[in-house]
């Protein structure tokens, strides 16, 4: 049975030792938003970690975010976490064989990380920029989740981390921001520009300002992408950014909760 870790600091060299690809990991363990519990093969010397986000509400799911480097002893962390619905976030999409073995998946898509070293900057257009307040969370949350209401989420982000954005006549047109921050890791999303409003550059310097923020925190920006979003990819690469690994995101359900 692979134990319950109640001192999450016993966890923080083998997560840290990437703390690129474990960023999300990371930032569940030491920044939660919410409570979360981590179950781990063996405190001395892991090879495995599932952080399980608990619901905020009866009938909510689950997050769970999973790292390993033993497949064997993945599966094993995987087996104790609880029985349930889940949104999950795979570090590697390697283990994706042990995810599918404990769970079945509904909706799942391939991301590539992407990351930056800030002096590799390019591509920026120079445009004017600036901070994006926290009453344009809506406008942002309705174009990013469409399926649930984020605003109160967008809102906090607006406030709490970096942002940038284009506003003509006073109307936000083109902005980006990030989902959190590490201590090593700023973690750049939301990027969007009103369709109307695109191939002027705006994506570049809204880009380029994030990065710079990032570097200025001395923070790695990076960022996901979904690997059939093409577009993207290809702004990311032609602005300096690498492709790290990829990771999975999805939502699923433990298996002998099927039926």
């Amino acid at each position: 049975m692979s134990p319950q870790v109640h001192d999450v600091e016993r966890l923080r060299a083998f997560v840290s030792s990437d703390p690129l690809r474990n960023a999300v990991m990371i930032q569940r363990l030491f920044m939660p938003r919410g409570k979360c519990i981590a179950f781990v093969d063996e405190e001395e010397n892991p090879k495995a970690v599932a952080v399980v986000d608990l619901p905020d509400a009866e009938g909510d799911s689950y997050s769970l975010t999973l790292h390993g480097v033993d497949p064997r002893k993945t599966a094993d962390v995987l087996g104790t976490v609880p029985e349930g619905t889940y949104w999950i976030q795979l570090a590697d999409e390697e283990l994706f064989p042990v995810l599918e073995a404990r769970m079945r998946m509904g909706w799942y898509a391939r991301a590539w990380l992407l990351a930056m070293k800030p002096e590799e900057l390019k591509g920026d257009a120079g445009l004017e920029t600036r901070r994006i307040d926290g009453k344009w969370a809506h406008k942002i949350a309705s174009v990013w989740a469409t399926d649930w209401n984020a605003d109160g989420y967008v809102r906090h982000r607006l406030e709490e981390g970096p942002s940038s954005g284009v506003f003509v006549d006073g109307e936000l047109v083109g902005w980006g921001a990030t989902h959190f921050e590490t201590d090593k890791v700023s973690m750049l999303g939301f990027m969007y520009i009103l369709p109307e409003h695109r191939n002027k550059g705006y994506a570049e310097s809204i880009t380029a300002d994030l990065v710079r923020q990032a570097a200025a925190s001395g923070r790695t920006p990076a960022c996901h992408v979904y690997e059939e979003n093409y577009q993207s990819l290809g702004l990311c690469e032609r602005m300096g950014f690498r492709r790290v690994c990829r990771q999975i995101w999805g939502d699923a359900v433990t298996r002998n909760r099927e039926g």
